[in-house]
């Protein structure tokens, strides 16, 4: 990402002050020549805000080289409202900065930081008090007018050299005197995406400790578990994504802890129903990465809901990368701490190696570490295949299961995929669901084959691990669905809906490895299902995995779950205590050598990176330069070589503006104390910014 700078004028809005002005005198016609058009439409701009109490914009920020002005290097979008002598303003929904009453606040949404700033000294916004002698002597160097064209007026302000800008052009509407635009132009120096690469280079990653005790109801193992199965069905998590989720009908979400705007969905309000999951605030674009060595926020623990919606339905939410981590840990650990914590007792606590943060797209190696990978690979691929053919052991993960028995129980998880309806005693239904992660496949890959083994596994109490009835030819189908299933929520009633578009696998009856019961009309077995084909079910999946960056989980069900006549199936699971009988899938593809190489980086360093980001890693902290088809990797600089002198150009930052309705804008916005309270001289965060960070930044008084 370039690394640009938005203007200190985050405000947007140039100002006269008339109380700052002094006697003109002889400097300012000296300075300014037969300015007085010029001074006066300045003039008219700051009374025209002045004299306007309520103002909301639109807002887009474009940086550019000044000897390229139609290259944008940098774009981003926001907000602006002024109200009276506050304003309040977003860049691209992850800054918010506000000048309140008392204190100018600035909101790094991304990173949870919240900075406190003394209360801007002007009125309103930026104060350019242009009638003050002194400040003509110092700044002004000449003032020009234009007209580009119908209505607008384009006033150009020259600047003496040494001071913050350059020049700044201000394009208005010269029968209400409201800004179009402003373009700043001003020195600065950009370099290249490499010079950040090595800039952000350090040799070890490192997490903060957050101070939090793990508590006695986690274990390591099932901490490390989880966060695996994390990476396996988000393996693009640091982009965020799209998650299926159930709505109630009376609006709150599953995971919705009451109406903290930090969590609760978008629009959604009045949750009266305390429910199980976290839904975090829907949000659009992709989040920028955070420093690995960032400071985390104060820990954040809130207490867990236990009641489910009775009705409702599945609809998509949009998640950054810090709150999809967090609901997914949250979720299935059924506790709730922030992704800080969590990152905390991973590699802190159970020593389990990060080389990359949950919601950070920099990855953090070690020479050594990458040169063991790149030797392991090209022992694997010779250098000689530059497109590679082979079959792989897609792991199958997550057997959680649901019965009509129990409203959130499993039944037999582990050991046993059982799917299966019952006769007698409490009839009821048993279904199971499990995970493939298609994670280690290499992208861009196209799959030749999909072949799936199940393995039968009888209990002791049973004469085979299968049965039907003899003249009947139930069946079992795999059924792709877009929402996840969660250990000890999902119920039966309450399960994730087909995946539209993605056609189910039969799998055919019971026919053979009969063993017998004494009963004519009973066929049990032990019938393995070898070698199953679905290759297109997991061609499907694969694409979408590719396109939407979320794995979601498959369904086995019976195709008739009508009661009347036992029926059911019972195959090794997933951490079957015999490794020999868990379900295997073996998936054949064909793929370029370096989304393999990719791949295998990927796989070996729990990341989700491209082709040009492994590169990169190899190149800056490997120092090892990787050749265009990855065949040969040739000793590099590293960062070593950088950064070198940057390129010093006059940048220019417009920013323009399109006036919305503002009868229709949240006055409740411009107050500070919606992010933070005092205690004594302490900023504590309100409950809607739970887990920020607050830093005074004030002057001493």
């Amino acid at each position: 990402m370039l690394k640009t700078t938005i203007v200190a004028g985050l405000g947007l809005l140039l100002f006269f002050n008339s109380a700052n002005a002094q006697d003109e005198g002889t400097s300012v016609g000296e300075r300014l020549g037969n300015r007085a058009e010029e001074i006066m439409e300045m003039s008219k701009i700051g009374q025209a805000y002045q004299s306007t109490d309520q103002l909301s914009y639109d807002v887009s920020y474009d940086f550019a080289d000044s000897a390229a002005p139609a290259i944008i290097l940098e774009h981003k979008t926001g907000k602006y409202g002024l109200y009276d002598n506050l304003f309040w303003g977003t860049i691209d929904s992850t800054t918010e900065y506000v000048q309140g009453q008392n204190y100018y606040v600035v909101a790094d949404h991304e990173n949870k930081n919240i900075l406190v700033y003394d209360r801007l000294d002007y009125s309103r916004a930026i104060n350019v008090p242009l009638l003050d002698s002194l400040f003509n002597e110092a700044a002004l160097l000449d003032l020009i007018l234009t007209r580009p064209g119908g209505i607008f007026k384009k006033l150009t302000i020259k600047y003496n050299p040494g001071m913050q800008y350059r020049q700044i052009d201000m394009v208005y509407d010269s029968t209400t005197y409201l800004l179009k635009s402003i373009a700043y132009y001003y020195n600065t120096t950009i370099y290249s995406q490499a010079y950040y690469n090595c800039e952000d280079s350090v040799t070890t990653l490192v997490v903060p400790s957050t101070g939090v005790a793990m508590p006695s109801t986690i274990t390591c193992s099932t901490l490390v578990k989880t966060y695996k199965n994390f990476i396996a069905e988000f393996p693009n998590h640091t982009k965020g994504a799209t998650v299926r989720m159930y709505v109630s009908t009376g609006g709150a979400a599953l995971n919705a802890i009451g109406n903290n705007p930090g969590y609760a969905a978008a629009g959604q309000t009045g949750n009266e129903i305390q429910e199980l999951w976290i839904l975090p605030q829907s949000v659009s674009g992709i989040s920028k990465p955070l420093k690995d060595t960032a400071t985390p926020p104060v820990p954040r623990k809130m207490a867990m809901m236990t009641t489910l919606a009775a009705t409702g339905s599945w609809v998509d939410s949009t998640m950054s990368a810090m709150q999809l981590f967090e609901w997914y840990m949250n979720v299935h650990l059924g506790v709730q701490y922030s992704g800080f914590v969590y990152t905390d007792w991973l590699a802190n606590t159970c020593g389990y190696k990060l080389y990359q943060l949950p919601w950070s797209e920099n990855a953090t190696v070690n020479k050594d570490t990458l040169q063991n990978i790149w030797n392991r690979f090209t022992a694997q691929y010779p250098t000689s295949q530059l497109s590679i053919t082979e079959t792989v052991s897609v792991p199958v993960i997550k057997n959680i299961g649901s019965n009509t028995l129990s409203t959130t129980g499993d039944f037999y998880e582990g050991d046993y995929m059982n799917i299966l309806t019952w006769t007698s005693g409490d009839w009821f239904t048993s279904r199971q669901a499990t995970t493939y992660d298609l994670s280690v496949l290499p992208q861009n890959a196209s799959i030749q084959s999909a072949l799936l083994s199940l393995y039968a596994n009888n209990p002791s109490w049973r004469f085979a691990a299968h049965f039907r009835n003899i003249s009947q030819f139930p069946y079992l189908v795999i059924q792709p669905v877009k929402g996840f299933f969660i250990p000890g929520i999902t119920s039966i009633d309450l399960v994730p809906e087909n995946y539209d578009g993605m056609s189910a696998v039969n799998l055919p009856s019971l026919s053979t490895d009969r063993v017998s019961s004494g009963n004519s009309n009973d066929f049990w077995s032990n019938q393995n299902y070898l070698n199953q084909n679905i290759s297109s079910l997991v061609t499907a999946m694969y694409n979408n995995v590719q396109t939407t960056g979320v794995n979601y989980p498959v369904q086995y069900k019976l195709n008739d779950e009508t009661y009347g006549t036992y029926k059911g199936f019972f195959f090794g699971g997933t951490e079957c205590s015999d490794s020999a009988k868990r379900p295997v899938l073996n998936v054949s593809y064909t793929a370029s050598r370096c989304d393999v190489f990719t791949a295998f980086v990927n796989k070996n360093l729990g990341t989700w990176l491209s082709t040009d980001q492994v590169k990169d890693l190899f190149k800056f902290e490997g120092k090892l330069d990787i050749n265009s088809d990855c065949t040969a990797a040739t000793p590099g600089a590293g960062c070593d070589g950088e950064p070198g002198p940057g390129k010093l150009i006059t940048a220019i930052t417009t920013i323009s503006f399109t006036q919305t309705d503002e009868s229709t804008f949240d006055l409740g916005l411009f107050g500070e104390s919606r992010f933070f309270y005092k205690v004594g001289d302490s900023f504590l965060p309100q409950d809607s910014y739970s887990g920020y960070t607050i830093t005074p930044v004030l002057n001493d008084k």
